[in-house]
């Protein structure tokens, strides 16, 4: 992620009050760049809040059975847990079924589920 655009995105965002999720991918959290400007903004404002992006190029989610889908849910919640302290409170995924979004739901209290 270009750190330059997701400052810009940031600074007319919180000038117009415009709430912004930022789904963060696994890969992304291994970046303690990315994961302390993320902090930092939604330290600053109450406009940001930091999501879940369970799909990766590499991973998705729906590759795995269903019966198999808690273990990697499991592994980038304690990921995401690890970076930010907090679990997100919405989360995104290219096919989100409803094996996986009961689970989260359950599990980590998400609500909110983006497609």
């Amino acid at each position: 992620m270009d750190l330059s655009i997701s400052n810009e995105i940031y600074k007319m965002s919180t000038l117009s009050a415009l709430p912004i999720s930022w789904m963060v991918s696994s890969e992304a959290l291994d970046d303690p760049l990315l994961v302390g400007m993320l902090s930092e903004f939604k330290s600053k404002s109450p406009y940001q809040e930091i999501g879940a992006l369970l799909d990766s190029p590499k991973d998705q989610l729906v590759s795995y059975p269903p019966k198999d889908r808690t273990s990697p849910i499991d592994q980038y919640m304690n990921k995401f847990y690890q970076s930010f302290g907090t679990f997100p409170h919405s989360v995104s995924a290219r096919h989100l079924d409803s094996v996986s979004m009961e689970y989260l739901q359950k599990k980590y209290g998400l609500e909110t589920f983006l497609l």
